[in-house]
């Protein structure tokens, strides 16, 4: 009998504090939600319960910079490392917001971008490093004293409220506006302005750390099977050289392959500041996900159906047995009313 762990970022968003009468068809989740064991909301991101349940040490940071950068093809056992991954700030009322609206860069893009860079900061000691899929890197070769938010965190802020803080922040404060004013003539921003697309203005510096935040890692886990296209949870199990397979379209692969698994689910990271999106996705996830969870803890397929549900500042747990099923007396009430 397996325990499956489903690692579900953004499913109950801030959006629906302001809808409480969003009902979507889901009477699976819903009984979930009001019959299994909830524990208290506490304070962190998908990021830090991913490190945490992997037995990552934080330094001043949660290191997933030196973590993800191995996936993407980068060596990471020398220096410090950074996440600064490219993004668009726009004013609001004075206040400067940072968006995802400009989306992901070309590789093309990326490359460019990047190479402009390098070449800028060379003197300063500065490496950049393009990753996979919009992930950006930078090094430095002395550690520093850096305390950041994740980018899911900072997405829709007032960056002055989630900037880096810790000794070193002035320095790397520093850097990013001259990033800023590096960005904003590049040719490449240039021509997506003409195109009347958002220019990538700016990146977002987080989850740095060291390689030896590798080593800290435990060699054992419970989870013998890691299904998921994030890119930390894969750079989780392949250091722990856990199976990781990408998040197949639905549960029975998952139930078929049995042990205890962690799945992780971002599918409503795009749907989160958006009610009709995330409508349409918890139906979708209600279908392929939920409903034959519920049934496979039904059959006793299941031994323990864990759910994390995680937003930008806290996550909450919520563990259901089959037992748990029959506390029918406990109310049933729509996804949105847990938000």
């Amino acid at each position: 009998m397996m325990h499956c762990t489903l690692l579900i970022p953004d499913l109950l968003p801030a959006v629906l504090r302001d809808a409480p009468d969003a009902r979507p068809y889901t009477p699976c989740l819903s009984g979930l939600l009001a019959r299994g064991n909830t524990g208290a909301a506490a304070p962190g991101s998908m990021e830090s319960w991913l490190c945490d349940e992997f037995s990552v040490r934080r330094q001043h940071d949660w290191p997933v910079a030196p973590l993800t950068l191995a996936g993407d093809g980068g060596d990471a056992a020398r220096g410090y490392w950074l996440r600064c991954d490219p993004v668009h700030f726009y004013t609001r009322q004075n206040r400067i917001y940072l968006s995802d609206a400009a989306g992901t860069p070309s590789a093309a893009e990326s490359q460019g971008l990047v190479d402009a860079l390098n070449t800028h900061f060379h003197t300063d000691g500065l490496l950049f490093y393009a990753g996979g899929n919009g992930r950006w890197y930078v090094r430095t070769e002395t550690h520093s004293d850096l305390t950041t938010q994740p980018l899911s965190t900072a997405v829709e802020r007032d960056i002055d409220t989630v900037m880096p803080t810790g000794a070193d922040s002035r320095y790397w404060r520093s850097i990013l506006n001259e990033v800023q004013m590096l960005l904003h003539a590049h040719p490449l921003n240039a021509e997506r302005e003409m195109r009347g697309l958002p220019v990538f203005n700016s990146i977002w510096l987080w989850g740095g750390g060291t390689a030896n935040a590798a080593g800290a890692l435990s060699t054992e886990t419970r989870y013998n099977r890691v299904w998921a296209d994030e890119p930390l949870a894969r750079a989780l199990a392949a250091h722990t050289k856990v199976a990781a397979s990408p998040l197949p379209p639905t549960t029975e692969t998952v139930l078929a392959a049995g042990g205890d698994a962690l799945v992780v689910i971002d599918a409503f990271r795009d749907a989160a500041r958006d009610l009709q999106s995330w409508q349409k996705t918890i139906e979708t996830f209600e279908q392929h996900w939920i409903a034959p969870c519920y049934a496979a803890l039904k059959k006793r397929r299941i031994a323990l159906l864990t759910l994390v549900v995680t937003d930008a500042l806290h996550y909450r747990r919520i563990d259901i047995t089959p037992a748990n099923l029959w506390r029918w007396w406990r109310r049933l009430k729509s996804p949105a009313g847990y938000a």
